[in-house]
């Protein structure tokens, strides 16, 4: 979303013709996103795309099999502090798995959260609670919403490890994204970090190079850009 996808949570054909581009050309396609595996899936239906996959922030790693390569979930123990944190606030809470996502509350504090994440909210709460426990990371893929995460499940440590376990080296990587759940991509030394047109300011400031936005097709002009060179 906001980086492969359009606004209108799709992947164009534009893009999507550039990524079979490269593909054809040996370059290993990855899709790495806060999306659980069955949501990713979700949004790549009908594009017969083989890739690899980053879901969940980085809390599951799937081969091109829809294997599962690596996996980090938060404890039970974790989740239940990080819940008692969160509720302190007037949000709604979910939890995702690798299957199904759950919202804790009553039958109307589940509505609310639901009707409210629909409005696009501006979540403007404190995380630094959230921040100051080491075991866990905190980002966002929209204004309304705070991913969290294992310390260890996050997007470019993750990256690094897996693409390394491949044969490959980090200079050997482009890496594009736009929001902060991209962060810890796009301030690593991969080869090319890309921040789209439409990304947070916090990673156009971290990334190498900046493309076009999301709408103007910036990773297909991104993918055009390397296959040219």
């Amino acid at each position: 979303d906001g980086t492969l996808l359009g606004d209108d949570h799709r992947i164009a054909p534009e893009t999507l013709a550039a990524v079979r581009r490269a593909c054809d050309a040996g370059i290993r396609f990855m899709v790495a996103t806060g999306r659980n595996f069955p949501g990713a899936m979700e949004e790549l239906k009908g594009t017969e795309l083989t890739c690899d996959y980053v879901v969940s922030s980085g809390a599951e790693v799937r081969n091109p099999q829809q294997e599962v390569v690596k996996s980090t979930p938060i404890s039970i123990e974790l989740c239940e502090e990080v819940y008692n944190t969160a509720k302190k606030y007037p949000v709604s809470v979910a939890f995702f798995t690798d299957r199904y996502d759950y919202r804790i509350g009553t039958k109307k504090e589940i509505e609310d959260g639901i009707i409210q994440q629909i409005r696009l909210f501006n979540m403007d709460i404190d995380t630094s609670e959230l921040k100051e426990n080491p075991a866990v990371a905190v980002a966002s893929s929209f204004i309304y919403n705070q991913e969290i995460t294992a310390v260890e499940a996050q997007k470019g440590p993750v990256l690094k490890e897996y693409i390394e376990s491949l044969g490959y080296t980090m200079d050997e990587v482009m890496v594009l994204g736009d929001s902060l759940n991209d962060y810890s991509m796009i301030s690593m030394d991969f080869g090319a970090t890309v921040a789209m047109e439409n990304a947070v300011p916090e990673i156009k400031k971290a990334a190498k190079y900046i493309t076009k936005s999301n709408n103007e097709f910036g990773v297909a002009y991104a993918i055009d850009q390397v296959l040219e060179r």
